[in-house]
């Protein structure tokens, strides 16, 4: 119990040190080597005004935190954002922006487990990652969201999750007709953001292609100054692209790549497939219960994978590296390194991120003792994780 207090005390105050670090980013960070980006490119949205536009922009349908434990209330939301659907497919003024034929392309994006009746239509910049291992612990092929290797999630050859595509028409018609269907759609000015920084910005995955082909396929036929080719793909650039109607020729060219930033409608059709729930990016960990209960997979928690747990999950999967301070993670790691004695378990972390998450509503805190941070910073030969033990 001793080494529990001073566990949260060394924490707390790495959080403190955190938040006035914070104040200082924009000084001091620097843009990802080898990609040429100049530092303030992306000047359309700061980082400030991102954060305030999360908080104040309210979508039709979202709710709010005091309300969620309400279930006739969260029932009411889920049915006014499919009301919401069904109004803008009706609209006969949108045309063809809201209606898109069941294609390849779309059956692509949809998952499919067959062992309880579900698809999911993965819609990237939306946290798919953490829905993927849902399904694949629901199919079977893991006991657990936490024993899933990163690499594998998005492995089609290994994760074990079938696309619609792979089924015959009959077969397609079939699932669509009598599944459980359900997608998740976030702000779409904050996802173009995100897919912008993610694929053109800093690129964490290392896909050159977005780089060597994509970026200047754009910078030629969108740039003010095509003799002007240093600097790598601007956002000016890219909204250009989006916003030329005739942009669909360098799609073709582009291939699936374009899935980070093209419409729900293109992804999913949504007004061609009557979806049965749509989950919000911004309200993700209140809503994925819901998702989980209304798909009928709620009871696969009692394999192993708590719904706190869970829901720390989605927390983190709605987090983004460019949050974390590399620094503070290493920090962290050597006030804990001199102070605990003896590995964290699952359930201290847990009450690490509570104090952090309920008493300081430090939103992104949560990410701090996920693997993938703390691993890329650790000096010591020891993992401290908040899923595994």
């Amino acid at each position: 119990m001793h080494h529990r207090w001073l566990l949260l005390v060394a924490c707390l105050w790495v959080l403190i040190m955190l938040m006035v670090a914070s104040k200082f980013i924009g000084l001091w960070m620097k843009t990802p080597e080898g990609y040429g980006i100049q530092q303030g490119s992306l000047t359309i949205l700061p980082e400030t005004e991102h954060f305030a536009s999360s908080e104040t922009r309210k979508w039709i349908g979202q709710p709010t935190a005091k309300h969620m434990n309400d279930e006739s209330y969260v029932k009411q939301i889920h049915r006014e954002r499919l009301e919401l659907l069904q109004d803008m497919c009706q609209n006969e003024s949108l045309g063809n922006l809201s209606h898109s034929a069941i294609s390849k392309f779309v059956l692509d994006r949809i998952f499919v487990s067959d062992n309880h009746r579900i698809l999911f239509c993965q819609t990237p910049k939306v946290g798919n990652t953490q829905w993927k291992k849902v399904l694949m612990v629901v199919n079977g092929a893991f006991p657990s969201i936490e024993e899933i290797p990163e690499h594998v999630v998005h492995d089609n050859e290994k994760n074990g999750l079938p696309r619609l595509s792979s089924f015959s028409a009959s077969d397609i018609r079939e699932r669509i007709a009598t599944y459980f269907k359900f997608l998740i759609v976030r702000d779409p000015f904050e996802r173009l953001i995100s897919a912008y920084k993610d694929k053109f910005l800093y690129n964490p995955r290392s896909e050159p292609w977005y780089k060597h082909n994509i970026a200047p396929a754009i910078i030629r036929k969108y740039r003010k100054d095509r003799r002007q080719t240093r600097g790598g793909l601007q956002f000016e650039d890219f909204v250009r692209y989006l916003g030329d109607p005739s942009h669909r020729f360098l799609d073709l060219q582009f291939g699936e790549h374009i899935i980070h930033w093209v419409t729900y409608v293109e992804l999913c059709a949504p007004c061609d497939i009557n979806f049965d729930v749509i989950g919000h990016h911004e309200t993700l960990k209140d809503d994925a219960p819901y998702i989980l209960q209304e798909a009928g997979i709620d009871k696969y928690l009692a394999t192993g994978q708590s719904l706190v747990s869970l829901h720390y999950a989605f927390m983190i999967g709605q987090s983004t590296a460019s949050n974390i301070i590399r620094e503070t993670c290493c920090a962290l790691w050597d006030i804990l390194h001199d102070v605990v004695m003896k590995k964290p378990n699952k359930e201290e972390w847990m009450a690490i991120a509570d104090v952090f998450a309920k008493t300081c509503n430090f939103q992104f805190s949560i990410s701090i003792i996920k693997n993938m941070f703390l691993l890329s910073c650790l000096r010591y030969p020891m993992q401290i994780t908040a899923s595994r033990t």
